[in-house]
């Protein structure tokens, strides 16, 4: 390729192995520099290059392309593959139309300019500035940091003007991701609305299930890959919904983060979430997750894969840091540890899980891994064999079941009575008095508003005025007082009734269990706590606490 070449190639067309004095021709095109109109096309930078080039006899003219991507970003691949032959010293010039196609950021223009370009004998040209390397006594050329300055303000202006408008489209509720969850695809005819996957959505279903029986997340990402499912970027590369980044030699390499990036999804609930990430600077593409308590979310907005209980039951069983076992008995059948997260000792240390096989008898236990720890911060180890609690356990369990198939009203008597809820008529009568004392309250506050305007008035002698003005805020803050009682003593029966009804729903799924899983220990459990044992041999005890989800210990 020599000077008087009229069709310039694309660097994607060329082995750069033996090309030397390359002229980098580079262009750039963002969504939002799009919006200018034609000055800024692909095609008018190309024209315009190409006649410099031509003008100025510059040697092996190249275009360097990059279409859709911004100029706050350096991550750009034509851009790299241009600064890869720059490191080189196998390019000679580098043209742009303007600085901003070359950078948004003042302190990359700045570097590459002031130090990168000058350091390599590179003659850099951007024509809008009148910026010419080799003909430095240009005036305009000593703005080019005040451009790059500017640049980079307009950049910072065109992010924070797309933060307010996605910022302002979260807040109502509107869909604000470009693609929908696995397990969704986007209605056609409605973007923001999302459709269940019939296919992927069987699959979340198998994950969240096998999840719940209490099957490893290694497990689960093992079956699906001997199952040849596609992963959730290969299945939606694969209809053509997105440009994610694939493994193309295995497209069926479930990882274990898959699994739980899908456990976490409470969008499977029927929920919008928006708001979930913020960017770490506008520079930068990447994201960092934002608190909990910062996200928007909008329940029953599209139609579940994942009722709400499941899906607090598996963030619940998530959220339990289970212990790598480092010995023979790590995963083997009968050694599971289906207790994981709920076991704790009297000291609200957790609780260390030892799967353990001597001969034929299983020795699987719980202890207090602080007890063993440089200056023992625990009481003691809280051994306690797994098959042991399991017994207590189910033992309990199967009581609790039992009295509630022979008399539910026993045992709602016995709930009620724990969190010392009143009668129906007692219940009412304190709200009888609650509605007179809030209504006699308002009227105080009209007595006493006449009486100031009385006073005013000058048809009260300021005595008599102090005197009934005081006996009335007096009783108003009795009153005040008794309200505030009242409705602290009825909303917290209201609670206690509602996590009542909750338990009882929750158990009346269940007949007689014979075996244990971590579902059933999850759904019904929210801690065991195991004290110290007592004694030795055969005398000796052990006292558990079962704390249950709603109603804590019975």
């Amino acid at each position: 390729m020599n000077k008087s070449t009229l069709t310039i190639e694309e660097w994607t067309s060329l082995n750069f192995e033996n090309l030397t004095n390359i002229t980098v021709l580079y262009c750039r095109l963002s969504a939002e520099d799009a919006k200018e109109g034609e000055s800024n096309s692909i095609s008018n930078q190309k024209q315009i290059l190409t006649q410099v080039s031509q003008r100025e006899g510059l040697t092996n003219p190249v275009f360097f392309v990059d279409d859709g991507f911004s100029g706050s970003n350096a991550q750009r691949p034509a851009f790299q593959q241009a600064m890869n032959l720059v490191q080189a010293g196998r390019v000679s010039n580098f043209v742009v139309k303007d600085l901003s196609r070359l950078s948004r950021d003042y302190l990359l223009s700045g570097q590459l300019t002031e130090i990168t370009f000058p350091s390599k004998n590179i003659r850099f040209i951007s024509l809008n500035e009148n910026l010419d390397s080799s003909k430095r006594s240009s005036q305009d050329a000593y703005l080019a940091p005040l451009v790059s300055l500017f640049n980079n303000w307009y950049s910072l202006q065109c992010s924070e003007k797309i933060k307010l408008s996605k910022h302002t489209k979260a807040k109502t509720g509107e869909k604000i991701g470009w693609v929908a969850p696995y397990g969704y695809l986007k209605n056609p005819e409605n973007p923001k609305e999302w459709l269940v996957d019939d296919y992927a959505s069987q699959i979340v279903k198998r994950v969240f299930k096998e999840y719940l029986s209490g099957k490893p997340i290694a497990s689960i990402a093992n079956g699906l890959r001997r199952d040849k499912i596609l992963t959730p970027a290969n299945y939606k590369k694969k209809l053509g919904v997105s440009n994610y980044r694939v493994l193309e030699s295995d497209p069926y390499h479930w990882k274990s983060q898959m699994i739980c990036q899908m456990l976490e999804k409470e969008e499977y609930t029927g929920a919008t979430i928006n708001l979930k990430t913020a960017k770490v600077s506008y520079k930068q593409r990447n994201c960092r997750l934002r608190p909990r308590e910062d996200w928007l979310i909008f329940p029953d907005t599209h139609e579940a894969i994942i009722s709400k209980e499941d899906f607090a039951l598996a963030r619940k069983m998530l959220g339990h840091k289970r212990v790598v076992r480092r010995n023979n008995w790590k995963d083997k059948p009968g050694h599971e540890n289906i207790f994981a997260g709920l076991v704790f000792c009297e000291n609200g240390h957790k609780l260390t899980f030892c799967p353990q096989q001597k001969v034929d008898v299983n020795l699987d236990h719980y202890k207090c891994s602080y007890y063993e720890r440089v200056g023992k911060t625990c009481s003691g180890s809280h051994y306690l064999r797994k098959e042991i609690l399991e017994e207590l356990i189910l033992d309990d369990f199967n009581q609790i079941i039992s009295t509630l198939e022979l008399s539910e009203e026993s045992l709602l008597e016995k709930l009620k009575a724990k969190f010392n809820i009143q009668e129906s008529k007692k219940q009412n009568s304190l709200r009888k008095t609650l509605l007179k004392a809030e209504k006699r309250a308002e009227e105080l506050d009209t007595i006493i508003q006449r009486l100031y305007e009385k006073q005013l008035l000058g048809d009260i002698r300021d005595e008599r005025f102090r005197k009934l003005a005081d006996g009335y805020e007096d009783e108003q803050a009795q009153l005040t007082q008794q309200i505030l009682e009242s409705r602290e003593v009825l909303d917290s029966e209201i609670e206690s009734a509602g996590n009542i009804e909750k338990f009882l729903r929750t158990i009346r799924n269940y007949t007689k269990l014979e075996k244990l899983t971590p579902q059933i220990l999850n759904e019904l459990i929210d801690k065991i706590v195991v004290h110290q044992p007592t004694g030795r041999g055969k005398s000796r005890q052990v006292r558990i606490e079962l704390h249950y989800r709603f109603i804590g210990e019975i």
